[in-house]
């Protein structure tokens, strides 16, 4: 596995933590006091949707992987397929963990 820091690739990435950052990812939802949630945990699975949605973003945008010796096939399509998953799942994650911050759930 290596990283290309490709000017295009990292456009890519620019784009994708841009987006996340549009759509409220990187504001750490705030408990009230009267919620049944505790914070801490709240806070705790906000970071792991921001570390989720940035491994995708990098998985998608900045990973490459050839196996092989003679004739090396390049995974990246492997990789990209993860990475959207990836973003796509901690973007519903966060939106969920917003709603039952918010009072929704």
């Amino acid at each position: 596995m290596s990283f290309t820091l490709a000017p295009f690739r990292m456009l890519i990435l620019l784009i994708c933590l841009g987006a996340f950052y549009a759509f409220g990812g990187f504001d750490s939802p705030v408990v009230s006091e009267d919620a049944y949630q505790a914070p801490a945990k709240v806070k705790q699975a906000w970071f792991k949707c921001v570390l989720m949605f940035v491994a995708g973003a990098v998985s998608v945008s900045l990973v490459d992987h050839h196996v092989g010796l003679f004739e090396p096939t390049n995974l990246r399509i492997l990789y990209v397929i993860i990475g959207l998953a990836l973003m796509v799942g901690a973007s519903l994650w966060l939106n969920a963990l917003k709603t039952a911050v918010a009072g929704g759930g």
